[in-house]
């Protein structure tokens, strides 16, 4: 018997599980694919929603792909690496969660089967690396070019990435959306550059989704520090502080012994003084309005109201940050340093009662850099979706403007993708063949998913689909509308897809397919807390 053979309990601890070779690999394939099967059913705009209930019983009503696999209370590995995947595609594109993870359940369903009629891991797995660098080339082919001033294209796309997911109002979130892209957008070095983080969305329960607006400043979820501050301040000069506004404290842990009632009074007019004169230093300057980072004590809240200054305590500092970009002011670290050019201007500061929260609005912001987007809405579970399709509709549209590129939705592209790789793979013989044929088939999940959601037969869709690429001159642009489930032009009907998701969505899925199929061996140890130590083991 050679070593290898020789059992490997041997050398591992006791209660440790072990899965090998093909075992391995099929537990890892089947897990991958319940996952997939999990997001397949919520795709596209006739895909169903998820009710979520996590451990506390709270419920999460959900379709959105990176929710759904985020809240998977799955204790297998391979939960944890779509997780992964889930968040770069997120990161990377902001959408095609979903379309990451089907492709990746359809591409290892398809490598179990090929491994099932005795093909090796390996030459799957050079299969599918050489079919996923053709599929990106093949990519650039079907691109069109984007206009970044033809809105009504622009509206087409942001409505896509929001169509079946936004309960009602799509075309004003759409005209939101655009917006607050076009405010916010920059050109560097003769390009288009959207930075994601100079928009806020703040979602309050109550009215209608029609009743969301763009905040030509910044919304907070903060209320007035005291009762008797005003609420309201015209002409806003707004100070954005860090620190808090106190009596220094001395780095060193000491203590002052006071006897006389005399100097302890005078010990408190002097405490109270300077924090009067660091309140002074932003009155000097016209200050009306101040943001602070951290607190004001019961003393600087009383002068502040004293003076008529509107202040609001524990803002956030990324919603600091937003805000100075919003009104044009600087963030003032240093009260020795605190300058008129550092103030910010709004038309309007204003506290408003939304329900039960109070909500600090500052509008009227001459050329702001940085956006709100306050959404409202009957219920949690619809401002939950209608923030997150809002984020999609912006991620997509920033896509779109940054590349200037967009492919053919409905399945379109994945169809031509299909067919043209299958002619590709004859370039090849023997098993290597098989793996890139079954890499482009693998494609055609995607619009089978879109018509199987849609109530409808994907078999003689498919065919019609297939035969319309093969033989009409602009087939290629033919795809499914899951709306009116018919089969039509992808250009004419305005269903687009943003190039950049389809590209990382393609090449993450393969390059984690790839990663799972070159697992060999699984080894389950329990945590150190339960392991018996080393010299009680029975040998």
């Amino acid at each position: 018997m050679s070593i290898s053979d020789r059992p490997y309990k041997t050398i591992l601890k006791r209660n440790v599980n072990r899965l090998q070779d093909a075992d391995a690999r099929e537990t890892n394939i089947i897990a991958s694919c319940v996952m997939a099967e999990v997001i397949r059913t919520t795709f596209g705009p006739q895909g169903m929603d998820k009710m979520i209930i996590d451990p506390v019983n709270e419920i999460i009503i959900t379709n959105d792909g990176a929710t759904v696999v985020k809240n998977f209370d799955v204790r297998h590995p391979m939960a944890k690496l779509i997780d992964m995947l889930v968040r770069a595609q997120d990161d990377e594109a902001g959408d095609g969660t979903k379309t990451v993870v089907i492709y990746l359940g359809e591409l290892l369903r398809k490598a179990l089967n090929l491994m099932d009629a005795g093909l090796a891991p390996s030459f799957i797995i050079s299969g599918y690396r050489k079919a996923a660098v053709h599929a990106s080339e093949l990519l650039k082919e079907y691109i069109i070019e984007v206009d970044p001033s033809d809105e009504p294209l622009l509206r087409q796309i942001a409505r896509t990435a929001m169509v079946g997911k936004t309960v009602g109002a799509v075309e004003h979130f759409t005209t939101l959306a655009i917006k607050a892209i076009n405010q916010i957008s920059e050109i560097e070095n003769g390009k288009i550059r959207v930075n994601l983080k100079k928009i806020a969305i703040l979602a309050k329960q109550g009215g209608s989704l029609l009743e969301s607006q763009l905040i030509d400043g910044m919304a907070i979820d903060k209320e007035v520090s005291r009762e008797d501050m005003p609420k309201k301040v015209q002409d806003a000069k707004i100070a954005i502080v860090g620190p808090s506004i106190e009596s220094k404290k001395t780095k060193l842990d000491s203590k002052i012994s006071i006897r006389n009632p005399v100097l302890m009074r005078q010990f408190k007019v002097q405490e109270r003084q300077i924090i009067r004169d660091t309140i002074d230093k932003f009155l000097k300057v016209g200050a009306n309005v101040l943001l602070s980072r951290r607190d004001f004590n019961e003393e600087a809240q009383m002068y502040l109201s004293l003076n008529n200054i509107l202040a609001a305590q524990f803002v956030r500092g990324w919603d600091l940050e937003k805000i100075a970009d919003a009104v044009g002011g600087t963030l003032i670290t240093d009260f020795n340093d605190v300058k008129p050019e550092y103030l910010g201007f709004a038309e309007v500061v204003e506290e408003v009662k939304i329900g039960r929260d109070k909500i600090i609005f500052i509008k009227g912001c001459k050329d702001p850099k940085a956006l709100c987007i306050f959404i409202r809405g009957g219920t949690e579970h619809i401002i939950y979706e209608a923030e997150r399709r809002m984020n999609d509709a912006l991620c997509v549209l920033r896509d779109v403007l940054e590349d200037r590129k967009i492919l053919a939705g409905g399945g379109a592209l994945e169809i031509e993708l299909a067919q043209k790789i299958k002619i590709w793979a004859n370039n090849f013989s023997g098993k290597e063949q098989l793996a890139i044929k079954a890499f482009a088939e693998a494609f055609e999940v995607i619009p089978r998913t879109l018509i199987e959601n849609a109530g409808l037969d994907p078999i003689d869709i498919l065919t019609n689909l297939r035969e319309i690429h093969a033989i009409k001159p602009n087939g290629k642009y033919f795809g499914f509308n899951a709306l009116s489930k018919e089969i039509g032009d992808m250009r004419e009907l305005g269903i687009y897809d943003a190039y950049r998701v389809k590209f990382h969505a393609v090449n993450a899925a393969d390059e984690i397919a790839r990663q799972i199929l070159n697992i060999d061996d699984v080894i389950h140890a329990k945590p150190a807390e339960y392991e018996t130590p080393e010299e009680e083991e029975e040998i």
